[in-house]
């Protein structure tokens, strides 16, 4: 279903900046986000009404070990907003500097205090990002720039570049579920983690391929190049790769705590794609 709805925004989203409609894509995205408190309120979660109590209530475990996972878990979500706003209204470089630091300091509290285990995780999670550098934000130029200021560039319109190259890789993302269902659930995790970062290092070189200009030598044109990396390969690795880092995150979380456990290890590979 996130999937399905992330097709739906796509939809809406390329045509109207085709059209230079900036302002309605950010005012369908607020009523998109607005919308679930509605819900919500009426509540079709179904939950059972209980006792009358305050509407907001702390309750922190007896079990002091608990106590500063949860500080680790607080002080690591509460970095993430001077992380972005520095980076963002800063200099690059401080947020670089600020994430990194948090990176280090999650990575040691957990070695600490969390089990070993999901230290490992951690550590693999934070391994797999910092050596994925990606350049994808910066080349968003190359692909959409005009005739004017790239002349033999591939000229993408954001109704392409957005809109049939994103529904096209939620497609594949969807077909990477039902593949490894049916085919790498018997298969061991390291085997399937070795093997999509593998490939996956090898279709992230499409970029530098359609850079310099080479899929032109083979004939390729760029439209049908860039969908056969970026909407087709990509995100069908990607999901082959998550299925199995989620399935870790899951099985390593402490007892009592496994939803705070996997936002705290999401929220670590996060700041490592950012470094």
């Amino acid at each position: 279903f996130v999937e399905l709805g992330s097709i739906s925004g796509m939809l809406l989203a390329g045509p109207l900046s085709d059209l230079r409609q900036f302002e309605a894509v950010f005012a369908f995205m607020i009523v998109c986000a607005v919308s679930p408190a509605f819900l919500i309120w009426k509540n079709w979660i179904g939950e059972t009404p209980g006792p009358a109590r305050p509407f907001i209530r702390i309750t922190l475990p007896t079990d002091r070990r608990q106590r500063f996972m949860i500080a680790v878990v607080a002080m690591t979500g509460v970095a993430a907003i001077p992380a972005v706003l520095l980076s963002n209204f800063a200099d690059t470089a401080v947020g670089l500097a600020i994430s990194g630091q948090i990176v280090l300091y999650a990575l040691i509290a957990t070695y600490y205090i969390f089990p070993r285990m999901m230290f490992r995780v951690a550590l693999f999670q934070v391994l797999i990002a910092v050596f994925s550098p990606s350049i994808g934000g910066a080349l968003d130029f190359f692909y959409t720039a005009g005739p004017e200021c790239l002349p033999n560039g591939p000229h993408f319109s954001y109704s392409f570049f957005t809109s049939i190259v994103g529904i096209i890789g939620i497609s594949m993302s969807l077909l990477g579920i039902f593949v490894y269902e049916l085919t790498l659930t018997e298969v061991r995790y390291r085997t399937v983690l070795i093997g999509t970062q593998v490939l996956s290092a090898l279709t992230g070189a499409s970029d530098l391929f359609l850079v310099l200009g080479l899929n032109l030598r083979l004939g390729i044109p760029y439209h049908l190049a860039f969908v056969l990396g970026e909407a087709i390969a990509e995100p069908l690795l990607n999901k082959l790769n998550d299925i199995p880092t989620s399935t870790l995150l899951s099985k390593v979380a402490p007892k009592g705590l496994e939803s705070s456990s996997f936002s705290f290890l999401a929220g670590i590979a996060n700041f490592a794609y950012m470094i």
